[in-house]
């Protein structure tokens, strides 16, 4: 029914502090999309940011807020105003509230006259969240606050992927101690190579955008500059009036490396103000103690990134190609589904029993590859073929071209039986060896990962091969970034077997939930 709500906290921040997590709940049940939230003590004498005890009280609020809000209500988009100005976004108009939420007892109609004079927008719909009324703002309002320091412009960089609240809290603290100007440097290749699941990143062009929203959403008075960097200082070395940089504890090392940079420019050094990290209150024991990018890329997994564009027919089979890295563990996720009772091709049997059966073709590849391609027993070493394959560009191409029609056709034919029986889910595990060409339609595409570092590793241990041989083997097969373009879900088995099977999991949910409404 709601989409935006403004959550209007007054009284004693100590008093606020404490029923925060309760305000929280009871905004989260209104089941709105955005929560505005707006901290006046003094009802009657709105916030303003030239006020030292104002901004001390934001500095102390706001990582309180968000970390109560990531674990009471974290699928909330909540976003605290530093502004006692008038807001406005970026478009030069603020957000509609649909809904007021307050723990003022104030007479409505004072209320919506404030939300008038700070908004410049008229909402009637106001639920009182407490009858308590708040009349002395007791040690808070004494003259013996700690300064808070401010500066004309202040720095920060990161990579800002899929805001979340501990991006929040970095930028509204930086925020919070400039005065006229902030300058964000988000990270772009090739620094985000280094990062778990990189891959999944999106693209900086976005990721600038949705800092520069939701910095003009929470404090329209500053003037932003939000730029792209591709090395670890960015503006902080070309422009020599900045006065402070803001880091998160694990990134100090990199502040006290721009301060030497720009040492050996002349620069004057820069004041550093370090934020504590927000804590990932609802951790699993592969994710970081702290909220991350990293963490919230791990979520993705098994859900899907991309809604197939294919309307489920119910009188037809559901048909969803897996492909994926190298030693990626698609065989492993395969089988998980074939325990739902998701009918399973895998192609890699296919060539193989192929290979087995027909003995003048495996003859015509024996000719080429050489008779070490037969087990003492006679019989075809499918493990030494793919290695051979995998190895050397030409062999697989050729290889391709010899296979591929006969592999298609065995395939096309047990897909036509199973689409014969009527609706089902067919998963078709797609081999490394050999990209299909089929007439019947693919309706999803799933893919697995698993980092260059990783997938080496595996290759060394499974074909007993040196680095240099297994690194080699990579430069021929698709990359992560390709393997994921087009794919409707992605997995990555790089950690304990129970992650690796909540991510099938979820996406066996998504599959079940999307026919299940046919």
């Amino acid at each position: 029914m709601y989409q935006t709500a403004l959550l209007l906290l007054t009284g004693p921040l100590h008093y606020v502090i404490e029923s925060i997590t309760q305000y929280l709940k009871y905004a989260n049940k209104t089941n709105v999309k955005f929560l505005y939230v707006k901290l006046e003590p003094e009802f009657n004498r709105p916030v303003s940011k030239s006020d030292p005890r104002n901004l001390l009280r934001l500095s102390s609020f706001i990582p309180i807020i968000y970390g109560k809000a990531s674990s009471v209500c974290e699928n909330l988009d909540v976003r605290v105003l530093l502004n006692g100005k008038k807001q406005t976004n970026s478009n030069g108009k603020f957000s509609k509230f649909d809904l007021i939420l307050t723990n003022n007892d104030e007479d409505d109609c004072n209320i919506t006259q404030y939300i008038d004079i700070c908004f410049e927008q008229n909402c009637c719909n106001i639920l009182k969240l407490d009858d308590t009324q708040f009349t002395v703002l007791n040690a808070e309002c004494q003259n013996s606050l700690p300064k808070f320091q401010t500066y004309k412009t202040v720095c920060l960089g990161g990579t800002f992927d899929r805001l979340h609240n501990g991006h929040k809290v970095l930028l509204s603290e930086a925020a919070l101690r400039a005065t006229d100007k902030l300058i964000v440097g988000v990270t772009d290749k090739p620094m985000l190579k280094r990062k778990v699941l990189w891959e999944l990143i999106e693209p900086v062009e976005k990721r600038i955008e949705e800092v520069s929203k939701f910095l003009c959403d929470v404090d329209c008075s500053l003037s932003y500059e939000i730029v792209p960097i591709v090395d670890p200082y960015g503006p902080t070395v070309t422009t020599p009036d900045i006065d402070c940089i803001v880091v998160s504890a694990e990134t100090k090392t990199g502040g006290e490396k721009v301060n030497q940079e720009r040492r050996k420019r002349g620069m004057s050094e820069l004041s550093m103000h370090i934020v504590d990290l927000v804590q990932n209150a609802n951790r699993n024991p592969e994710e970081e103690e702290k909220m991350s990018s990293s963490t919230s890329r791990m979520h993705l997994l098994g859900k899907p990134l991309l809604k197939s564009q294919i309307i489920p027919n119910s009188n037809t089979s559901y048909i969803i190609l897996l492909k994926g890295q190298l030693m990626s563990g698609k065989s492993y996720i395969a089988k998980c589904f074939e325990q739902f009772g998701v009918f399973l091709i895998c192609c890699s049997d296919v060539i193989q029993s192929l290979l087995n059966e027909d003995k003048d073709l495996r003859e015509i590849i024996t000719k080429n590859f050489g008779e070490n391609l037969t087990s003492d027993d006679g019989s075809f070493d499918y493990e030494k073929f793919t290695l051979e394959c995998l190895g050397n560009k030409e062999k697989r191409e050729w290889i391709a071209q010899t296979i591929s029609n006969k592999v298609n056709y065995i395939i096309e034919q047990n897909l036509q039986v199973h689409l014969k029986t009527g609706r089902c889910i067919v998963l078709l595990k797609q081999s490394t060896l050999l990209e299909l060409k089929l007439k019947t339609g693919i309706d999803e595409i799933w893919t697995t990962i698993l980092p260059v570092s990783e997938t080496v590793r595996r290759l060394k241990e499974f074909y007993n091969i040196s680095e240099d041989v297994a690194t080699n083997i990579l430069k021929y097969v698709p990359s992560n970034e390709e393997l994921i373009h087009g794919s409707n879900i992605v997995f990555c088995n790089l950690w304990s077997t129970d992650y690796t099977q909540q991510q099938v999991q979820r996406a066996w949910c998504y599959v079940k939930g999307m026919l299940g409404k046919l």
